[in-house]
Order: structure tokens, then C-alpha cells, then sequence
């Protein structure tokens, strides 16, 4: 059985306030496996991003082994993962 995928506390305001500026947000939390928390698009643009809790200490800010191994992925095929801490840095994606 599957647990439940954790979310960092800013994970809702963060996908809301992105849907108030007109994105289009899936919540990819639940898919597990290193994948970023979300996937938005506007206006041609696609973008990945991961979530992190800046309110936490920076250690338990750091990537999962599982998400680093992922987001290199996606490097090698020339895709940036964003990852943001804030809502100010999601609202300047």
C-alpha cells in the first residue's frame, strides 16, 4: 500500500496563488519517485517545479536523493526543474 506523499507547508499557497495568476496547475505531489511537486503552463510555457519549504532549516530544505536524481534527469535532456522556496519566487516564474 502506498502512504500518502508528503507536501511542505507552503505547497497549497503556493499552487493557488499560481492559479490566481492565470496558470494552469497540476499538483504532481502524489507521483512520487523524485518528480517534481507541480507541473504549470501559461502562455506556450511548461514549466516543472519543486516545492520547498523556506520557512524550514536549510538542511531540510535540500533535495531528496530520489528528487536530485530525477531533476539530473531531466538536465541531461536539457530541462530545468524549478525550485522554489517562496511565493515570491514562484511569482517570479
Amino acid at each position: 500500500m502506498r502512504r500518502r506523499a508528503r507536501v511542505d507547508a507552503n505547497h497549497a499557497e503556493i499552487r493557488s496563488a499560481l492559479r490566481a495568476e492565470h496558470w494552469v496547475v497540476v499538483d504532481t505531489a502524489g507521483v512520487g519517485s523524485g518528480f517534481p511537486d507541480l507541473l504549470i503552463a501559461r502562455r506556450g510555457r511548461v514549466l516543472l517545479v519543486e516545492v520547498k519549504d523556506g520557512a524550514k532549516v536549510p538542511s531540510a530544505q535540500k533535495l531528496t536523493e530520489d528528487e536530485a536524481q530525477f531533476h539530473q534527469l531531466l538536465a541531461s535532456a536539457g530541462v530545468t526543474v524549478h525550485v522554489v522556496t517562496s511565493l515570491k519566487e514562484a511569482m517570479a516564474l
